[in-house]
């Protein structure tokens, strides 16, 4: 079996798009704690409940989970539901630890760039990567929108799922990644 087949991307960039930029929380975010478990714990028995299962991973826009104030709240739900925590840089240490290569973006989208990822020593490596259709909605709410196509048009590229292929490279998920 090849590693494209039997991928089912689920294309969230409607919902995303519209959280603030990190930059903005650069002094901080006055909030309840208490409400920011409830709110996050609310989504995910809201994803379980739309999708019948768990997620794969804790996450969050721009990893605002990640922010000192925050670490407790995640680290309690990762516990609670037995979630991975992901990480664009090694916060927590007691977490498993995907490495995530964040400059794949239209400019970098293709072989040469894939190919500098594959020669890095960790087994797993996350590529952040926004693929997505263009319409007029996209394009009016997201600065980053013409690129997303780049990157779609990428990875459905017969060219890349031969080199994926050819390099025992499986796309995967969270679920792979063992828990301590």
């Amino acid at each position: 079996m090849g590693v494209l087949e039997n991928v089912t991307p689920i294309f969230m960039a409607l919902i995303v798009i519209f959280f603030r930029k990190r930059n903005t929380y650069l002094h901080g975010i006055d909030c309840d704690i208490d409400e920011v478990y409830q709110e996050w714990k609310a989504q995910i028995d809201t994803f379980i409940k739309l999708t019948g299962r768990k997620p794969d991973h804790f996450d969050s826009h721009h990893h605002i989970h990640l922010m000192p104030r925050f670490l407790d709240v995640t680290r309690k739900l990762s516990q609670e539901y037995n979630l991975p925590i992901r990480q664009d840089k090694r916060t927590l240490t007691d977490q498993p630890f995907v490495q995530c290569f964040t400059d794949f973006h239209a400019s970098n989208a293709n072989i040469e760039t894939l190919k500098k990822i594959i020669a890095m020593p960790e087994e797993n490596i996350e590529i952040m990567t926004h693929p997505a259709f263009v319409d007029e909605e996209l394009c009016r709410i997201s600065s980053y929108s013409v690129e997303r196509k780049v990157e779609l048009d990428f990875w459905m590229d017969s060219e890349t799922k031969a080199f994926l292929n050819e390099h025992h490279i499986a796309i995967t998920n969270y679920t792979k990644i063992a828990k301590h």
